[in-house]
């Protein structure tokens, strides 16, 4: 578990012991100790100015004006692109980069070069080169620490935005090819880096970076720092938002110093916001009456006394209880436990069982008092002349400056991915074109970025990004209406793994749809309008595929199998290797979709044609349009057409309301397609009980110069609507006569998953080519 502390971690009330009688009793010596301190302090410093008086007097020289010391070395620019390229050129050829293909190999290039970097002194950019070529491989191999190391170095002699440089290696690391336990030491750099950030007013960087983290220790199952680094992200937009409101009360103080309100919101602040116990506390004490105030007041006016000590930490338990800010509730809370467990041990009878209870109840609500583990912001505190607190005039918040453009190409990644692998956008949803991966119905795209199943039947979306190797993918959605399917279909090397959650109506979730090793869980309802996680974790080796399924954060099953054995996909997806949404009459938003690689590779798709396969009658069949409905609303579904007759010309054309929806409610619905065979057009209508085969064969067979005299199966399909298998081999296995009577049941494969299927079937006799189609059950012939 990654420890997360409160803000950039509260700062112990004892840091400002220097400013004289405001120390808290806690930790405040003695008077007496106080005050001989104090009286030989003085004695030292009275010597002290005796002897450099006595000095001046013997060496008057020494008050003359000296040359004033040299100026440090600024930093300098980047050196430029050109100067990059051809150092990068040379250390690429002598550092091989390419052949650190792992992460040990990686981190010890990374080392290498950082050693080199350290030694080449009188050459700048080369220099440059291999710091940054050194903070990109450590980084790629999640040693970030090593990454970091290198951006210091740069940081003290290049002149650039050095923050937001960590910020980007810290998504380098996070997006690395390194399994996601390994990851836990970037999310610990970047957590630190996001309070660093915070500290310097980079509010929006630090939230953004926070919510980021976040999702990679979800992912790696560490639900409870996911949760805790979100909450981090929440609280600094409070931060945020808090230092916008405190111009007015700035600017009031220039003119009314003592003005109470803008005290106590500058205060408020610097104490709850901030964590500055100096600050805060100075304007509190001339804030107007509060509970925060009466405690700060207390504190600072506390002795040694147990009943004073007492009364501090009740006071600071009370103003936790009404306050309404959540980051401010905790500093209080904070203190309150600090003073609680200072004075427990000397407190008896009921006082000493109400401290037990309150320090009982702070920590089991998370609060820590560990002096030693915060971070104190370094304020130097005014120099003051008596024991009388004095208030001075504090500067000016500083707002955030405007950071220097970050240069156009420096910093950005350089190694290239491995072999057939491109660089994955974090999120993937971004890479889908609803006007080519929508399979099944159409799906729209909002403002906010997420992607909306439409309330029908089976819609599917393909999400073009092809999947080779073991990975984790995590998608959030919200199903808005309906109360029926949501669905993921998961790639495995043997096959797929379709996951449907909320089936028939909530009854159960079934992992691995169509495969002998189903997993049914039940029940499995889900709420409409609700936000759910939801996490896969797919490994495989030689034999079978392993699904972790995680829903909100918590086991729902896991599946092992090798896959569905429809090599097609569900509904005709493009591509064996991808991934696809789905959703079953219900309207479901995907708001997010992120897929990490725990090995092999990933890699975006461009414009793909599917593959062309060889028409059983030789010339190919282009389908120039299909349509299916009713005789007054039809929708085109020619695309689709396109596709089954380019992958799979042997298969039928079927359509019917469960695949394409119902366009016309209450009439009898077809599909008619239009398609061009040897120059020539033709169009077939069919109904949903009937297949179409393109093109048209009559019953009588069609002279083929290629078909014998002899029956042999040509190529046997089992399918119905887009989602079809091949079922040759068993067919030429089984079926030895064109006039045998055949029990077209022949597996127990059910591609369409629906309680009938089509056989369709082409074969050759007597020197013709026929086609066939049955329906699942049915016995008959292939010739009468």
């Amino acid at each position: 578990m990654i420890a997360i502390r409160l803000g950039s971690a509260l700062v112990s009330n004892l840091q400002w012991r220097s400013v004289c009688s405001w120390q808290p009793a806690a930790s405040r010596e003695t008077s007496s100790n106080r005050c001989s301190s104090r009286s030989s302090g003085q004695r030292s410093l009275l010597m002290a100015s005796l002897g450099i008086y006595v000095l001046l007097l013997l060496f008057p020289h020494l008050c003359q004006a000296q040359e004033p010391a040299p100026a440090a070395a600024s930093k300098q620019a980047i050196p430029s692109k050109e100067d990059r390229d051809s150092r990068r050129e040379e250390i690429d050829s002598i550092f091989e980069v390419s052949k650190a293909t792992t992460s040990t190999a990686k981190a010890q290039l990374a080392t290498r070069l950082m050693g080199v970097a350290l030694e080449t002194r009188d050459d700048p950019a080369a220099r440059f080169v291999l710091l940054n070529l050194c903070r990109e491989v450590a980084a790629d191999a999640a040693d970030v620490p090593s990454a970091m190391k290198a951006i210091d170095v740069l940081e003290s002699e290049f002149e650039f935005d050095a923050e937001a440089v960590r910020i980007a290696t810290i998504g380098l690391a996070l997006k690395s090819s390194v399994p996601i336990e390994q990851k836990k030491i970037a999310i610990q750099e970047g957590t630190k880096l996001a309070e660093s950030l915070c500290l310097k007013d980079r509010y929006t960087d630090a939230s953004k970076l926070l919510t980021g983290l976040s999702d990679y220790a979800r992912r790696g199952r560490d639900v409870e720092t996911a949760q805790q680094l979100l909450d981090r992200a929440r609280a600094i937009e409070e931060i945020a938002a808090a230092s916008e409101k405190i111009a007015v009360a700035r600017k009031t103080l220039e003119t009314t110093p003592d003005d109470p309100v803008a005290n106590d919101e500058l205060g408020r602040f610097y104490l709850l916001m901030k964590q500055d116990f100096r600050l805060g506390f100075e304007h509190l004490l001339k804030a107007s009456d509060s509970p925060l105030r009466a405690a700060v007041q207390a504190e600072v006016a506390a002795t040694d006394d147990l009943i004073q000590q007492e009364k501090v930490a009740d006071l600071w338990w009370e103003a936790s209880q009404k306050d309404t800010s959540k980051v401010g509730k905790e500093v209080m809370r904070a203190q309150a436990l600090l003073w609680y467990t200072k004075v427990k041990s000397k407190l008896k009878g009921l006082a000493a069982a109400k401290a037990e209870l309150r320090i009982e109840q702070l920590r089991k609500a998370g609060v820590v008092s560990d002096i030693a583990s915060r971070t104190p912001t370094p304020v130097t505190p005014p120099a003051v002349a008596s024991n009388v607190p004095v208030v001075p005039v504090v500067p000016a918040v500083p707002s955030p400056t405007t950071r220097p453009a970050m240069p156009a190409d420096p910093f950005a990644p350089t190694i290239k991915p491995a072999a057939g692998a491109k660089d994955l956008p974090e999120e993937l949803l971004e890479v889908v074109n609803l006007k080519t991966d929508c399979l099944n119905q159409q799906w729209e795209r909002r403002d906010d970025g997420s992607i909306l199943a439409p309330l029908s039947y089976a819609a599917l979306l393909d999400v073009p990004v092809t999947i080779r190797g073991d990975y984790e993918v995590y998608t959030e959605f919200t199903r808005e209406q309906g109360a029926d399917i949501v669905s993921m279909v998961l790639p495995t090397p043997r096959g797929y793994c379709a996951l449907l959650l909320s089936a028939q109506a909530g009854q159960h979730a079934l992992l691995g749809v169509d495969t002998p090793t189903l997993v049914r869980v039940a029940p499995n309802q889900l709420e409409n309008g609700r936000r759910y996680r939801f996490f896969a974790r797919v490994k495989s080796d030689s034999n079978v595929s392993t699904v972790e399924i995680y829903l909100d954060d918590k086991l729902l099953g896991i599946w092992r199998g090798v896959g569905s054995q429809n090599i097609d996909g569900v509904r005709k997806m493009r591509s064996r290797d991808h991934m696809a949404l789905t959703a079953h009459k219900a309207r479901v938003a995907f708001h997010t979709l992120k897929l990490t690689m725990l090995n092999g590779t990933a890699s975006v798709d461009g414009e793909r044609k599917p593959e062309s396969k060889s028409h059983p009658l030789g010339s190919p069949v282009i389908v120039k349009k299909a349509t299916y409905g009713g005789p007054t609303k039809r929708i085109d579904v020619t695309k689709y057409f396109e596709a089954q007759v380019a992958q799979h010309p042997f298969a039928a054309l079927h359509a019917d309301d469960r695949f394409f929806g119902d366009p016309e409610p209450g009439v009898e619905k077809t599909l008619e397609v239009e398609w061009e065979f040897e120059g020539k057009t033709q169009t077939e209508t069919a109904v949903a009980t009937e297949v179409i085969s393109a093109p048209a064969v009559p019953n009588t067979g069609i002279a083929y110069k290629e078909a014998g005299q002899e029956f042999k199966i040509v190529a046997m399909y089992l399918g119905g609507g887009l989602n079809w298998i091949d079922l040759t081999a068993t067919g030429q296995r089984i079926i030895t006569s064109p006039t045998q009577a055949i029990k077209w049941s022949l597996t127990n494969e059910n591609p369409w998953n629906r309680s009938k299927n089509f056989y369709t079937i082409w074969f050759d006799y007597q020197g013709k080519r026929f086609v066939r189609s049955f329906h699942e059950g049915d016995t008959k012939a292939l010739l009468p």
